[in-house]
């Protein structure tokens, strides 16, 4: 994997094994459960020991410049990884993916326009990055709750192996390409990342990536103003690649150079064979439970108030 460290701080040492980003991990997560119970402590006595909820307010306070120190250093510290490449104008398309665990915050998705990737790697054709993640056979034991997002314990995911989704691929000039990842050193992420020479109006073919619950968007508002929507749609996932691959649709990043896209022939398409979940999943508390695949369904916006000011 082609990894890229642009944050990393003079003197800091990059994370480069899972049992590096454990090891800060468990002491970040040491002192945000302390904050945790000292803030259902004070709420506790506030009205009957103020003296009591002073001290502990002070702990919390003390508390909270290691915890921001220790979350920031993570950050700096986890390396950006090369997911894709712009078939139209070759853009190296790099994003922090959670590579060290599934306790990363990257894996709990609640809604996401499909486009994070960090800056100066975004390409004028980007339109959306979706994927699957292969547990390869493993128990995904690690689990707990993402490190931003609290109160997220559980982990969607489309599929395990690679696919595509027909509505989105079939729009005009839409173009996917295939990458693999190690994740954990145990599972096989596949981003599957979507590009158009000219991009569809995104909330009218919005497309939401790895399994998540929503999409989170713009519409086009008045003035030349957006507001945000929240959209809801199920696309078909077809397995069946070879044809995409033989109308030049989709493509893949070239799994020895990492620099190059290939597109074809068929035959040559590096995981043709992958073994694994055809339909979605979630994973709670280590379990894994299985889902029915998708039928397609028109986008529909379900929050957003898109009736144009009277100005």
């Amino acid at each position: 994997m082609r990894f890229s460290y642009p944050f990393l701080q003079p003197g800091e040492k990059p994370i480069t094994t899972v049992d590096e980003y454990l090891l800060l991990r468990n002491d970040y997560d040491r002192l945000r459960q302390r904050s945790r119970e000292l803030r259902i402590k004070i709420k506790a006595v506030e009205t009957t020991d103020k003296e009591e909820s002073a001290r502990l307010y002070q702990e919390l306070k003390n508390l909270e410049p290691s915890e921001s120190r220790l979350r920031f250093e993570m950050g700096r510290r986890t390396p950006l990884v090369l997911i894709s490449i712009c078939p139209y104008c070759g853009t190296e398309i790099w994003q922090k993916t959670g590579i060290f665990s599934l306790l990363d915050q990257f894996w709990y998705h609640r809604s996401s326009d499909g486009q994070y990737v960090a800056e100066g790697s975004r390409c004028p054709h980007l339109f959306c990055i979706d994927g699957a993640l292969n547990l390869c056979g493993n128990q995904p034991t690690e689990q707990g709750q993402a490190i931003t997002t609290v109160g997220e314990t559980s982990i969607p995911m489309a599929a395990e192996v690679p696919f595509v989704k027909p509505r989105v691929l079939n729009l005009p000039t839409m173009r996917a390409v295939v990458h693999s990842i190690l994740v954990a050193e145990r599972y096989l992420a596949y981003p599957v990342v979507y590009f158009a020479e000219k991009l569809p109006a995104e909330h009218v073919h919005f497309c939401i990536p790895w399994a998540s619950s929503a999409f989170s968007g713009w519409h086009p508002y008045a003035n030349g103003q957006k507001i945000g929507f929240v959209g809801k749609r199920a696309d078909r996932q077809d397995y069946d690649l070879d044809k995409w691959i033989q109308s030049e649709k989709l493509l893949w990043v070239d799994p020895v150079t990492e620099a190059d896209l290939v597109g074809g022939p068929a035959g040559a398409f590096p995981y043709a064979n992958v073994a694994g979940r055809r339909h979605p999943y979630y994973i709670e508390e280590g379990k894994v439970y299985d889902l029915p695949n998708p039928a397609e369904s028109k986008p529909e916006i379900i929050l957003g108030d898109l009736v144009p000011p009277r100005f």
